[in-house]
């Protein structure tokens, strides 16, 4: 195989080991990056395993997966995660989050006859809130619970574009893709399915930015989420709406939400432009701008004997899988959450955090980093929790 001359080795898409072409441009050559592997739950039909890879066509960072569009949907189907969290990002209705609803709202510029179409809804905060401010909404989900969820509270959500389309004859105004596109195999054929049945709408996307945490001298590896398989720069964003093609209105870089500003986002707004031409790809590998990447978190250094962890994240299942020693070592796993509760991961059960008040000095107890850790390290301090804490 040819070498690409910075940041690895390039490889084809007809060969085994890749089976995805480029997401935005569909390129069919692939740079690898870096390889790395999640611990998932025993119950899950996926594969933990992860290659990192660039287009060196559009420069477009994606990563190559073992699961297939059937399996996806299917995890999405039976994911009880964003149903069970109020966290940002799973469309609850927290004052946080309504801070950040009423952000895409004001973007969206839209009289309170036009509906507003949230594609990937969660628990339908985004759409409660547009009702709360006078506009029409509606909401597409594809986890069943999250979708119970938005219909009990009185909210219009669909499962699919197609059930909608057929159920809701009305004109679309705007649609939002807001941290969806990051978890999809084939974001551009969704953009397009959208386009083509809305005509001139308006499109809201919002995605994390990727250069923001895939810096090789300080990768932010707790936001490599599993379910992230695309990772989005300014340019290959723009790109994916060029060759939807959307006439570009707004592109800018905003922070999560007011509670999360750490978490830098790209937004950017257009109109469908069914007249104009899809961007034209450049080519050659020396599109590629992104050099070696480490092969994913190695092994922390901890004290000798058992290790419990505390907060079982896509961060956490990350370094199980790829931390061959931390592996070993974990003998006891704890989580909060109800949809965690009770299910195992490589034969661990994971247990409520009441549980940490078993273990002994024996035990160092491991919390991975999260937007939760003080609250973690507070409850500990006022449980008078005796075991030795380290944060990684």
């Amino acid at each position: 195989m040819p070498e690409s001359g910075r940041g690895g080795d390039l490889i084809m898409a007809m060969a085994p080991a890749l089976s995805r072409c480029c997401p935005v441009c569909q390129s069919n050559q692939a740079i690898k990056l870096c390889s790395f592997h999640f611990a998932l739950f025993d119950d899950l039909d996926l594969s933990g395993d992860k290659t990192l890879l660039c287009c060196p066509a559009c420069t477009m960072l994606y990563e190559e997966v073992a699961f297939s569009e059937e399996q996806l949907s299917h995890y999405y189907q039976i994911n009880d995660h964003y149903s069970a969290s109020a966290a940002g990002g799973t469309g609850s209705a927290s004052e946080d989050n309504n801070r950040r609803y009423d952000r895409i709202i004001d973007q969206l510029d839209a009289g309170s006859g036009t509906l507003i179409l949230d594609y990937g809804c969660g628990q339908g905060g985004l759409i409660a809130r547009c009702l709360a401010r006078g506009l029409r909404a509606a909401g597409i989900e594809k986890s069943a619970r999250s979708r119970q969820m938005a219909e009990a509270a009185g909210l219009n959500v669909y499962e699919s574009l197609d059930d909608f389309l057929a159920r809701c004859p009305d004109h679309v105004g705007a649609v939002v893709f807001s941290h969806v596109l990051e978890h999809v195999l084939d974001p551009l054929t969704i953009l397009r399915h959208a386009a083509e049945r809305f005509g001139e709408t308006l499109f809201f996307i919002e995605v994390p930015d990727a250069e923001n945490y895939l810096k090789p001298e300080a990768i932010r590896w707790e936001e490599m989420y599993f379910e992230h398989i695309n990772h989005f720069r300014k340019e290959s964003l723009r790109r994916l709406a060029e060759n939807i093609p959307l006439d570009i209105i707004r592109e800018e870089q905003v922070s999560f939400s007011p509670d999360l500003n750490e978490v830098a986002c790209l937004v950017l707004t257009g109109k469908v432009s069914p007249e104009k031409r899809p961007a034209q790809a450049a080519s050659g590998p020396d599109g590629c701008l992104t050099p070696d990447l480490p092969i994913g978190p190695s092994d922390p250094e901890l004290p000798q004997g058992p290790i419990a962890i505390w907060g079982i994240s896509q961060y956490a299942m990350m370094l199980l899988g790829t931390c061959p020693d931390l592996s070993r070592r974990t003998v006891r796993l704890f989580d909060a959450s109800t949809a965690k509760i009770g299910r195992t991961i490589g034969g661990l059960r994971v247990e409520s955090p009441d549980g940490i008040l078993s273990l002994d000095e024996q035990v160092t107890l491991l919390i991975p980093r999260s937007k939760y850790l003080e609250q973690m390290l507070a409850l500990a301090r006022q449980k008078f929790f005796r075991a030795p804490i380290m944060v990684i």
